[in-house]
């Protein structure tokens, strides 16, 4: 929100529960070749606006031009964050192959994204985008 965003709280905290008891049915119901769903689901936790990392004025957050995406499952490089801000909140970018920030570069953009979820779900990028750039390091 613009304004006290501490009043996000609790959509938050509900959003993660949800989550938690997502993954948990997950990890406990069957998939079709016998294993469970959590072995071959990836899960996309993705907001369709950006907020700023500092607070504004007014204790909330203001429009920002990048966002936050949280991915979930099997192959996936996980427990590490990819992308960056500096301290004016200009996007950095990461080297695709090892997904480390590379500040010469700009923020990911959704072009990139698109191409690594794509590559994640073993599709070709490139069959439907023109120079995809997947980004690697994502991918375990």
């Amino acid at each position: 929100t613009h304004t006290v965003n501490a009043d996000q709280t609790p959509l938050f905290v509900q959003l993660f529960q949800d989550l938690d008891y997502v993954l948990e049915r997950m990890a406990e119901t069957p998939s079709k070749d016998g294993a469970v769903l959590a072995d071959d689901t990836i899960v996309v936790v993705l907001s369709l606006l950006g907020r700023t990392p500092a607070y504004n004025g007014t204790l909330g957050r203001d429009h920002w031009p990048y966002t936050s995406a949280l991915l979930i499952g099997p192959g996936i490089t996980g427990d590490r964050t990819i992308g960056g801000f500096t301290d004016l909140y200009a996007g950095v970018g990461v080297d695709p192959a090892t997904g480390d920030l590379d500040e010469s570069r700009p923020g990911i953009d959704a072009k990139a994204f698109g191409a690594t979820l794509r590559a994640l779900a073993g599709l070709d990028p490139a069959e439907h985008m023109n120079d995809p750039e997947v980004i690697e390091g994502v991918l375990s």
